[in-house]
């Protein structure tokens, strides 16, 4: 796939290299002030890498860590969408954090032009998911879970999404190799890793208090 947005942005000042969207526009609030709030704790859960051969796209990728404070910013927006509070609202906060207590859950996102290599979750594919950490220690997921093509309600959630890209669960222990429970929620820092033949995303994650993470 040849990207003839990339070679027209390499010829005019100011413009970002940046992975084309596919597909409607997400859906927004109507409320500006609670729009804003969930862009900017989706900015801090997500990060994002692509991997080129010359002009050529090998990869688009993201992922949103979902951390506590995410899950609840998630579960308030499609709420808001949705129409449903207090009961029920609360109720699937509490689902939100027994859910975040069986492991460290990313959804990740994928863009790959042959659809061949698209897989993360079968046995054949081509493709290594690694959670990397500061001191150079390297998880490997408990389970990967494909949940389909980026759809319009995925992509209220998660705009990254376009009607091309896979998107996934990946889930990683909860408990580090060292014994400590959930290490992940305000680590300092930490890389995950998507890597094939193909070539190699880092996806950075700062990290910052209440496991938030920041976007590239």
């Amino acid at each position: 796939m040849r990207l003839r947005g990339l070679a027209l942005a390499a010829v005019l000042p100011g413009c970002a290299l940046v992975p084309p969207q596919v597909g409607a526009p997400a859906p927004v609030l109507a409320d500006a002030s609670a729009e804003r709030a969930y862009q900017s704790a989706l900015g801090r859960a997500t990060a994002r890498d692509e991997v080129y051969a010359g002009l050529d796209t090998r990869l688009f990728t993201a992922a949103t860590h979902q951390s506590t404070a995410f899950r609840a910013a998630r579960t308030r927006r499609l709420a808001a969408f949705e129409g449903w509070f207090g009961e029920a609202l609360q109720a699937a906060l509490q689902r939100e954090v027994a859910e975040a207590e069986q492991g460290n859950d990313f959804l990740l996102g994928m863009y790959v032009p042959d659809r061949r290599e698209e897989s993360l979750d079968g046995p054949r594919s081509g493709w290594r998911v690694a959670l990397e950490l500061p001191d150079g220690t390297q998880l490997l997921p408990t389970a990967v879970e494909r949940l389909g093509r980026g759809t319009l309600r995925q992509r209220a959630l998660y705009p990254y999404l376009g009607d091309f890209w896979v998107a996934y669960r990946v889930r990683f222990p909860r408990a580090r190799p060292d014994g400590r429970d959930g290490w992940l929620e305000g680590a300092p820092g930490f890389v995950l890793k998507v890597g094939s033949t193909l070539g190699q995303a880092r996806l950075r994650f700062p990290g910052e208090p209440g496991g938030g993470a920041g976007a590239r």
